[in-house]
Formats: structure tokens, sequence, C-alpha cells
């Protein structure tokens, strides 16, 4: 069953999805240590202008709890838009582009990753369907073999047939897992 080749494609899907996230994570990190700037946190806030759904409000960070926390009221997302605003607008163009790479640097690397992370699942929830219909099946010859067994297999018994039917019903990839 493991071996068999639409595991092993499975697998090896797998394992390159996998190496694919692992270099993925090594480029947010890279993004992360070696290309965020000071203006990382205000370029984000500054576009994070009005008229935005719900599900994207902007969060404070708290430096003592050291954790995230929603804006209570509106005006205090207005007032971190503004202060957010005048300071890139003290930024030459330059300093603003640069920031601005960065970030989408960052951004675009945790895309990637969502989307490795997304396509992984998708794999694992594949191979274990597969897996645990060929389970079920195994399972359900058991049974079938374990009744024919007490009638010692005898020809035109119930359970002897009903086995008799299954095992000629399989398709050929349960044989060959």
């Amino acid at each position: 069953m493991i071996n068999s080749p639409a595991f092993l494609h499975k697998g090896n899907q797998f394992k390159i999805l996998m190496s694919e996230l692992s270099s993925d994570c090594e480029r947010l990190l890279e993004a992360i240590s070696y290309g965020v700037n000071e203006h990382f946190d205000t370029f984000f806030v500054g576009l994070a202008m009005k008229g935005r759904p719900p599900q994207y409000r902007m969060l404070g960070y708290d430096a003592a709890e050291m954790d995230y926390f929603d804006f209570l009221y509106d005006y205090d997302e207005v007032f971190a838009e503004e202060e957010a605003i005048k300071q890139l607008k003290r930024l030459t163009k330059d300093e603003l582009l640069r920031t601005a790479g960065e970030c989408f640097r960052v951004v675009l690397a945790y895309l990637d990753i969502r989307e490795k992370v997304n396509s992984l699942g998708a794999v694992i929830d594949i191979i274990t369907d597969e897996n645990k219909a060929i389970l079920d099946a195994v399972k359900s010859i058991e049974t079938l073999y374990e009744e024919a067994e007490k009638i010692n297999f005898r020809p035109y018994a119930k359970a002897t047939e009903a086995l008799d039917n299954t095992l000629r019903l399989l398709p050929d990839k349960i044989w060959v897992e």
C-alpha cells in the first residue's frame, strides 16, 4: 500500500511542497531579518486608509503586554493613520521606495508560505482519504473473510458468496496497494 505508485506520487508531491515551504520560510526570515527597516509598521498603517472592510481593521501593539490589540474607537485608527502618513511624508522618495520594496518582499514571502500551507493541507487530505478508503476496504474484506471462515468457506453459503462477490468487484488498484 505504501509502495504503490499513487502513494509514492503523493508522497513526492508532499516532499516537494515541504521543500518549497522551507525555502519560502527562509526567504521570509531573510526579508524580516535584513530587509525591514524602522518604517515597516508605519508604511502599512499609512496604507490602511479609510473605507477598508472590517476584517482588515488596524491593530495596535502594546509593548508592555507584548501583544496586539484592536483599536476601540475609530478616531484612534484615524489618528494612527494620520501620524503614519505624516511620518511617511518626511521620507525621501528613495527611502519611501526602499521601504515599499522591503514591505512588499515580506508580504509576498508571507503569501507564498500561506499558499504552500494550503497546498500541503490539500495533499494531506488526499493522502488521508485515499488511505482511509483502502483501509476501509481491507477491514471489510477481513470481516467477510472471518464470516466465511467460520463456515469453512462452504460453497453457495451467504458468507462465502459475499466474500467472493466483494473480491470480484474490488478495483485493481486495491489489489496493487
